[in-house]
């Protein structure tokens, strides 16, 4: 069974619902991305959802160098795989958070929910340059992301089928075009979660035809 390059954002939904999700498409996707559940259930979460799959933590770390490295090695010490840091904190904050994460480490440059993305390539050679090996952009930046940070692990939101509600997401691109684009993980949330069937949502999402880039 192939292994598809995405991570299912667990959003909006209590824990019954994630493991629910998480059972199902355990063994069809890399992994499963948690923010509120962390913050409703605590850490213990992560272990829990882990037998399913990996764990993407997207606290979007954003403090002090100290603070950071403090938040990080608890969500190391819980089992995370990766785990979200704001890239415009600088080089100090971000280094302090691969001192204990290394190649845990996500780096978010701009939120697909918003329009301006301006500052994509110079928070992203900010986070190439701190040690940061996986970095957060629309599918839309993915080619001048890699051409600052050529070896990263680029980390993709905004999927969407073309025609089908945005929600708050701004810079949106389909499942087949983004991995065109250059996009390795894709982070998909509502269009899978929100259908009765994940299993068959997911799979709808890469049997879309899409034109080259």
């Amino acid at each position: 069974m192939e292994i598809l390059p995405v991570i299912v954002a667990l959003d909006d939904m209590d824990r019954e619902r994630a493991i629910s999700i998480a059972r199902a498409l355990s063994g069809r996707v890399w992994g499963f991305k948690v923010h509120e559940l962390v913050d409703v259930y605590g850490p213990e979460i992560i272990g829990t959802l882990k037998i399913y799959g990996r764990v993407f933590v997207d606290m979007k770390v954003s403090d002090t160098p100290k603070t950071t490295r403090n938040r990080v090695r608890a969500y190391v010490a819980h089992g995370a795989d990766f785990i979200s840091v704001h890239a415009e904190r600088g080089e100090n904050t971000l280094r302090a958070a691969v001192k204990v994460g290394r190649d845990r480490i996500v780096a978010i440059t701009t939120l697909t929910s918003e329009a301006d993305a301006s500052r994509v390539t110079e928070l992203a050679r900010t986070a190439y340059k701190a040690g940061i090996k996986n970095i957060v952009c629309s599918a839309h930046e993915a080619g001048v992301v890699r051409a600052v940070a050529p070896n990263a692990t680029i980390i993709s939101p905004g999927i969407r089928e073309k025609g089908a509600p945005q929600h708050d997401q701004v810079r949106t691109m389909s499942a087949p075009k983004a991995l065109l684009a250059g996009a390795d993980l894709l982070v998909i949330g509502r269009p899978i979660t929100d259908l009765k069937d994940p299993t068959a949502a997911l799979e709808g999402l890469f049997n879309e035809k899409e034109d080259p880039v």
